[in-house]
């Protein structure tokens, strides 16, 4: 009998502790909300919107007013524990930031440049793309980093780098070596070069420099340009390329491509050697200025790509698919996109519209078929995985899917079946 009553009394007092630790955590997300949010309702269409970019489950809106409104959450992933999501934010909230120039959203985080050429950052942290240490590899608030006199940031997936106006490049993030650096993540910088531009791969970090043709690589797979430990370039390591429009790559694989001013595309695999080498993307497409690589398989079996030419024709891969393109937007994992023309008319490919918040839309949806959107005189396009976003010149909002933690201003998880403006949120 006392072991029976002993037994209820623990079970009581565990059920009261879960209780009270529950309430505990609440009041401490309100104290932070409150610490990084300002009391302000969010209105569709109040104010003129400067950008508009997402995340795999965050979207960050930039004012001309250099205000900051944000939805949805932030992660961060590690092999032992999966997934961990930061604060969940179901209606659009303005931050406690301001005089914001620019915004740069990755896979996971955000970098806001301001006015005074300052940096801050927040998000997912398990690389250093926060520049800075964290608890748990996250951190919900949006801290200014250790640099200053910033005029332009740059970021691709994991991948951070703030130029100054000094031609000072600051970089960190995935394959950076800036998140082991002497057991903390720092930020690491070119000083002894004055860097001009900045190119980012998804695995390598390309500086252009200004002296003729020279280029500085870090990153992954560099076995073919340097001799540092396992091919990783750890140190800026010297390569030259000549007349050079723009750098791509996807970051699954180790070959980074150059297009060239001509509009030629070659090839350079630093996992192997030095050697820029020919392709074929010129073989069906001439005057090429830009590469957007896609990926369409389950299996993962590699890469297929949009191509814009010097007249602002789009291709996919050897196929016309539109003319007077302006912008492509594609999600983190690039299964969507919108394509926005010169005329601010939008077009739907790669996936029907019914299917764009699917977990998995993959194959079965696919078409090559560019279906026009009703919905006219657009200005920004966005794509994450489950959700896409458009505006109009009118600063309107348009939103469709699934609302993935809550990115879409509404309940977390709840689907918007058709593009709409409702000014609905909760």
């Amino acid at each position: 009998m006392k072991k029976s009553i002993i037994i209820i009394l623990v079970f009581i007092l565990l059920i009261g502790a879960f209780f009270i630790m529950k309430n505990i955590i609440n009041i401490d997300t309100e104290q932070q909300k409150q610490q990084i949010f300002d009391e302000e309702m969010f209105i569709n269409g109040s104010n003129n919107i400067k950008d508009l970019q997402t995340g795999d489950s965050y979207t960050v809106i930039l004012y001309e007013d250099g205000s900051v409104w944000v939805a949805g959450a932030n992660y961060h992933y590690s092999s032992r524990n999966g997934y961990q999501y930061g604060m969940q934010v179901e209606k659009f909230s303005k931050l406690k930031l301001n005089n914001i120039e620019q915004i740069a959203v990755g896979s996971n985080f955000v970098i806001a440049l301001d006015k005074d050429g300052y940096i801050y950052s927040w998000g997912g942290n398990e690389y250093g793309q926060l520049g800075r240490n964290t608890i748990n590899d996250i951190s919900d608030i949006p801290t200014k980093l250790e640099v200053e006199n910033i005029k332009k940031i740059y970021v691709n997936n994991f991948q951070v780098v703030a130029l100054s106006n000094d031609n000072t490049a600051y970089y960190f993030g995935y394959a950076s070596n800036s998140k082991y650096y002497n057991g903390e993540n720092k930020i690491l910088k070119i000083d002894n070069y004055e860097i001009t531009d900045v190119f980012l791969t998804g695995y390598r970090y390309y500086f252009k420099t200004s002296e003729k043709d020279k280029y500085l690589v870090v990153g992954h797979s560099c076995g073919g340009i340097t001799d540092q430990i396992n091919g990783w370039a750890r140190e800026p390591v010297e390569i030259e390329i000549s007349n050079v429009s723009k750098i791509v790559g996807y970051p699954n694989i180790d070959e980074d491509f150059i297009i060239k001013n001509d509009g030629n595309v070659y090839s350079i695999k630093t996992k192997e050697s030095k050697e820029i080498k020919e392709t074929d993307f010129n073989k069906y497409i001439t005057n090429i200025k830009d590469i957007i690589f896609t990926e369409y398989t389950k299996s993962n079996e590699g890469y297929t790509y949009f191509a814009i030419d010097e007249k602002n024709n789009l291709y996919y891969k050897n196929t016309f698919v539109l003319d007077n393109i302006n912008i492509v937007a594609n999600g983190i994992e690039n299964r969507n996109n919108l394509l926005l023309k010169q005329d601010g008319t939008v077009y739907n490919m790669g996936f029907t519209i019914d299917n764009l918040s699917e977990t998995e839309p993959y194959t079965d949806y696919f078409t090559i078929q560019a279906k026009k959107i009703n919905i006219e005189n657009v200005k920004i396009v966005s794509v994450a995985k489950k959700y896409a976003i458009i505006v109009d010149n009118n600063n309107t909002i348009y939103r469709l899917g699934k609302s993935d933690n809550g990115a879409l201003g509404i309940k977390a998880d709840e689907t918007i079946k058709e593009f709409n403006s409702t000014n609905r949120y909760r």
